[in-house]
């Protein structure tokens, strides 16, 4: 939090926001995969970044920049289920959320890789 920063901080000292905010739009994949969250993802829209928040926060200069990850199946899975928002195992639907999931890699795998585009945000400022 805004106090914790400043305990932390340096006099004068810099914080750094940074998320990889996958693209919504544009490729199949992207609102496929972005369905699939919203389908099985428990607080997903709860906890997806508000830019008001970072405003609250403090003054900052903002970049973005593309970056993307190339994922094998038990990667793609594995990234998934690390998502706080993604329900555990031993949940009731985690057994057909599993199939749809290596049903969607299926789809888009190209030689049993898929890439997950993102739109990297930096948010640069002083905590005040």
């Amino acid at each position: 939090s805004k106090r914790e920063f400043k305990r932390i901080l340096n006099t004068d000292g810099n914080v750094a926001l940074i998320w990889n905010n996958r693209g919504k739009s544009g490729a199949e994949f992207n609102s496929n995969y972005e369905n699939f969250i919203l389908k099985y993802g428990i607080d997903y829209k709860e906890v997806r970044k508000n830019e008001k928040n970072v405003d609250l926060f403090f003054k900052y200069q903002k970049e973005t920049f593309d970056n993307f990850q190339d994922l094998d199946f038990a990667s793609f899975k594995g990234r998934v289920l690390s998502s706080s928002y993604i329900p555990l195992v031993d949940n009731p639907i985690f057994p057909e959320m599993i199939l749809e999931l290596k049903a969607l890699f299926n789809k888009h795998q190209r030689n049993g890789i898929i890439r997950i585009e993102y739109d990297t945000e930096i948010y640069l400022g002083k905590v005040e």
